[in-house]
């Protein structure tokens, strides 16, 4: 009996890239040290049938009636894989958050159903969520938006803005020496535009500014204003509301699929205003209760994020309310 080492790394490398498209099921709520649906699959192959082809047997479908114990479950990869080749299973975990999702994950829906309430509640609501993330291109197209980028912004003791920038890269590949472009902004103009990893001078396109990319105004917990001198974040935070923030720059897909880095426009910011108005004259369920002290809890409670509600912006909140409202009307 041979167990694939070499064949399983090489799927479980290309499992690792993408693990919520490549076992979804496991990704239905965020969990620390997830494991790899590939590499259990072919544990458990392994454990109750080994064999001398085993790679072969990775592939086929399994009936096994063996039971599968996991006193430690977490997001539920062993329960899954197990369930995929027939086995029984069994499982629990101190943690009620595990307990709950792997409840979830593994029980049984109508998948015609469920796929039906998808698209009314697109119908119902979709174009209304889709149209407040939307740009306009610079060749005047419209655009979705895929991520917004935002930074925090406190006040020095004499009344200047200070974003709490620890650089002003925007985005770099996680292989640098393979893919060396990345996209920077330009802390005076705001203006977004392409630079080389390796370099630490940067000049801006449109205002002629010149710069290091790598160096922000943060540096571990201590921000530096215009005059050079340094203070502790901490100090400038107010504790009974979160510092405010400020959209600088878009990641958005054209109707080609092609990606486009860009600055922020007036569009943009209206766009966002709207949805501020939007929000505070609806009556839609958000998060309103507050964050309990805690170990990990008092970190943002202590810069002012004291409700649930303050972790998320307004268009986030608009949009998850809408879902909200949609979805609890299902089964009515």
């Amino acid at each position: 009996m041979t167990y694939p080492y070499i064949e399983i790394s090489r799927l479980a490398k290309k499992e690792s890239w993408r693990k919520e498209v490549n076992r979804p099921i496991y990704r239905l709520h965020k969990w620390w040290a997830q494991r790899l649906g590939s590499v259990f699959r072919a544990n458990i192959i392994h454990a109750i049938e080994p064999s001398n082809d085993e790679w072969s047997s990775f592939y086929q479908k399994h009936s096994y009636t063996a039971t599968v114990l996991d006193p430690f479950m977490g997001s539920g990869t062993t329960l899954g894989e197990a369930l995929k080749v027939g086995c029984n299973v069994i499982g629990c975990d101190i943690n009620p958050v595990s307990t709950f999702l792997v409840r979830e994950e593994l029980r049984h829906v109508d998948l015609w159903e469920v796929q039906r309430e998808y698209e009314r509640i697109d119908a119902e609501i979709g174009e209304r969520i889709r149209a407040m993330h939307r740009t306009v291109l610079p060749d005047g197209e419209m655009a979705d938006v895929l991520y917004y980028f935002w930074v925090m912004v406190v006040k020095s003791p004499t009344g200047e803005e200070l974003p709490l920038f620890k650089n002003y890269v925007i985005s770099k590949n996680a292989y640098p020496s393979k893919k060396p472009e990345i996209w920077v902004l330009c802390p005076d103009c705001g203006e977004v535009f392409q630079s080389t990893y390796t370099s630490h001078e940067a000049t801006c396109p449109a205002c002629g500014n010149e710069y290091d990319p790598w160096v922000g105004r943060v540096k571990g917990s201590v921000v530096t204003d215009e005059e050079g001198n340094k203070h502790k974040i901490k100090d400038l935070v107010n504790s009974s509301e979160p510092p405010k923030e400020r959209l600088y720059a878009m990641l958005a897909v054209d109707k080609k699929g092609d990606k486009h880095f860009l600055r922020v426009s007036e569009y943009d910011l209206d766009l966002y205003a709207n949805a501020e108005s939007e929000l505070e004259a609806s009556d839609l369920p958000n998060p309103l209760g507050e964050i309990d002290s805690g170990y990990n809890a008092d970190q943002p409670r202590a810069y002012g994020f004291n409700k649930w509600r303050d972790l998320y912006n307004a268009r986030e909140l608009l949009s998850l309310g809408l879902l909200a409202k949609s979805i609890l009307t299902i089964g009515k």
